[in-house]
């Protein structure tokens, strides 16, 4: 699998997704989450991680809440994970898990602001 970054958006579609999320204050939560993990992810250095895990339990919202508490459950291996070129594991199956789930997002936005 090709692990380059995404293409940046055009500027119809970055019109579009901030239009999304100013009526979807939830959406808007789980995007600005998402975003900021990613860059923890791309820094491959965590030290914000705990930060995050902490915004994200405020937030209401179940799935980003369980992906917390995941992070939580074995801190060692979410810094290993984070810290290491070569991992594996549940905290690289959950950051997967997560991409994934932010790439849906981002679809989902097209989709609605297509209509």
């Amino acid at each position: 699998m090709d692990q380059a970054s995404p293409r940046p958006p055009q500027e119809s579609e970055s019109e579009q997704l901030t239009e999304v999320l100013a009526r979807c204050p939830e959406l808007s939560a789980a995007h600005r989450l998402v975003r900021s993990f990613a860059a923890i992810l791309s820094t491959r250095t965590g030290q914000h991680r705990k930060d995050w895990v902490v915004s994200a339990r405020a937030e209401d919202l179940p799935g980003v809440h369980s992906s917390a508490i995941s992070l939580e459950k074995d801190w060692d291996a979410v810094v290993q994970g984070l810290t290491s070129h070569w991992n594996s594991g549940p905290a690289e199956g959950r950051a997967n898990h997560i991409i994934q789930w932010n790439q849906r997002c981002q679809a989902v936005c097209l989709c609605i602001t297509s209509r």
